[in-house]
């Protein structure tokens, strides 16, 4: 059977909702048969690791210098690390690409220059793909934009895992809390939904961030300084990564899902929040239109408005009905949204039909 090569950063122990989507995967497409061997950061020497450009890019190369007849099956994220050795396999090895595309990364570059850079390197790491998996059907229409062609592109959503509790938002009452969840990044769009909180002080409310700090400890200082400076401290609890059982504690607990996010490839969180009951607040941009419907499960505002952020909160504090309306409604439409199993089918399908070559064909 063809060898299935994933290459990533990381694997194991699962904590942001792209490294469940690619664990499952790998998971579902090795109890299926499938030679998959995982490659990650944590099985190279030291010295290779991380964001070394050059070294990284080599290391690779000569690990499959006398390699040939296999795929490689990577993610967005590697880019640009294996810019170079995706170069290396398409000019000089017979071997089949499947990049999976979570969100494109120049999306998180605020330079003119480098965005312009970015979106060049993203292009042709991308047109180096024999096949791209992307998980909404906005960032398939980027990943076409980007290569010119869309013949390879697939769209392959997350999975969920219904949820099999009755409580709902409506359910809770006393101090009413807002749920944020994502790594505390300018991307995720916190400073935001922190300067909206300013305005809401007459109100008995608390916000729960959930997600990793520490990636940009600039904007950790922009946010702690935020906080600070609108006498936020007693209302904004960090909650750092936490493992699934808890973040389901939370959404459950939780009034309000907010997710002021300046771009998002799909919004794995903004799910799992509506399988809760939970009705969400979040921005109209990339695949969250896809999930929330503005009025019906929830509200959608512009990106990088605060004062529209405190609009939709005050409205849905003032409004309980509304809010268990959505949250309902949110609760009916994710029973629609498939299971993880039929996420790795459908990379099954996508392998079968294009790149591997199965025993007793």
């Amino acid at each position: 059977m063809t060898p299935i090569f994933f290459v990533s950063h990381f694997y194991e122990s699962p904590r942001t909702g792209g490294e469940r989507y690619n664990f499952e995967v790998v998971k579902y497409l090795k109890a299926r048969g499938f030679d998959v061997r995982i490659l990650v950061d944590q099985m190279m020497p030291k010295s290779t690791r991380g964001r070394r450009f050059l070294r990284y890019n080599l290391f690779y190369i000569l690990k499959f210098m006398d390699a040939d007849g296999f795929v490689l099956f990577t993610t967005d994220y590697m880019h640009p690390r294996l810019f170079l050795f995706l170069l290396f396999l398409k000019l000089f090895k017979d071997c089949r690409v499947l990049v999976l595309v979570h969100h494109l990364r120049h999306h998180e570059i605020e330079s003119k220059i480098l965005r312009f850079v970015c979106i060049r390197l993203e292009s042709i790491f991308l047109m180096c793909a024999d096949a791209v998996v992307a998980i909404s059907e906005a960032t398939k229409s980027e990943v076409g934009r980007l290569t010119g062609k869309d013949s390879n592109i697939f769209v392959v959503y997350p999975g969920l895992e219904q949820s099999r509790s009755e409580i709902t938002s409506a359910d809770q009452a006393g101090e009413f809390s807002l749920l944020f969840v994502g790594d505390c990044v300018r991307r995720k769009g916190l400073e935001y939904l922190v300067e909206s909180l300013a305005s809401l002080k007459r109100y008995h409310l608390h916000l729960h961030v959930v997600g990793r700090n520490g990636r940009d400890p600039t904007y950790d200082e922009q946010i702690g300084s935020l906080i600070e400076k609108n006498g936020l401290n007693d209302r904004v609890t960090f909650h750092g990564r936490v493992d699934g059982s808890a973040k389901r504690k939370l959404l459950c607990t939780s009034h309000v899902l907010i997710l002021p996010s300046l771009w998002e490839g799909y919004g794995m969180v903004v799910a799992e929040a509506m399988s809760e009951g939970l009705p969400v607040i979040a921005t109209r941009v990339g695949a969250i239109p896809e999930l929330v419907k503005d009025g019906i499960n929830g509200i959608l505002v512009p990106p990088g408005d605060s004062q529209s952020l405190a609009g939709a909160i005050s409205y849905l504090i003032d409004n309980p009905e509304t809010r268990e309306k959505y949250g309902k409604r949110g609760k009916l439409a994710s029973r629609n949204f498939g299971g993880w199993s039929q996420v790795g089918e459908r990379f099954a399908s996508i392998l079968e039909e294009r790149m591997v070559r199965r025993e007793g064909r």
